[in-house]
């Protein structure tokens, strides 16, 4: 075979780098955030790693273990047995700027008139609440929810909760949770 003459575009040569270098941007910007989406590592001192009580949860109304005696898959679940109290997780928190898009989700199953509930929520350098976007679910098959917010002015902190309706009795199941650094300013 003879060799080409023919010389590379401009264009193909764009778009070669696009291939190379704007993938690989998208996939840097859409990274997981969280360690422990699935509650699949052991527990320690009363928590799965990765995760803290929110507020004031009694953490005798959490549960972490298999979805059921013949499904081994690891959840996290709340018996909210109160109408006046909610209990939940927290995730760690992480280093957040204003200006950033954050996505979080998680797959939610309610019975018993549980309702779950997804936060996505921004604080500042004292850890106090500047903003949060919430979506609940009372689907009593698993159920995909998500939120997306960009992070306000002052935000230093970024994290996600798993909580309970404070006025509703009932049991709620979250797995694959997720939160990911969308965009950047």
């Amino acid at each position: 075979m003879r060799p080409s003459n023919r010389k590379p575009s401009v264009w193909g040569i764009v778009f070669c780098a696009f291939l190379m270098f704007g993938c690989y941007g998208i996939a840097w910007a859409e990274q997981e955030l969280l360690t422990n989406t699935g509650f699949e590592l052991p527990i320690t001192d009363e928590l799965p790693p990765g995760w803290q009580k929110f507020s004031n949860t009694d953490v005798t109304f959490l549960s972490f273990g298999p979805e059921s005696p013949t499904n081994p898959n690891m959840v996290f679940t709340i018996n909210d047995e109160s109408n006046s109290i909610g209990y939940g997780l927290r995730s760690m928190f992480f280093p957040a700027q204003p200006g950033q898009v954050y996505l979080a989700s998680v797959r939610i199953k309610c019975a018993d008139g549980g309702i779950g509930t997804l936060y996505l929520d921004f604080t500042d350098e004292k850890g106090a609440r500047i903003q949060s976007k919430t979506i609940t679910s009372r689907s009593i098959a698993w159920e995909t929810v998500s939120v997306t917010l960009e992070a306000p002015a002052g935000t230093e902190m970024v994290s996600i909760i798993l909580y309970s309706q404070t006025v509703h009795v009932g049991k709620v199941s979250f797995d694959d949770a997720s939160l990911v650094l969308v965009s950047s300013n």
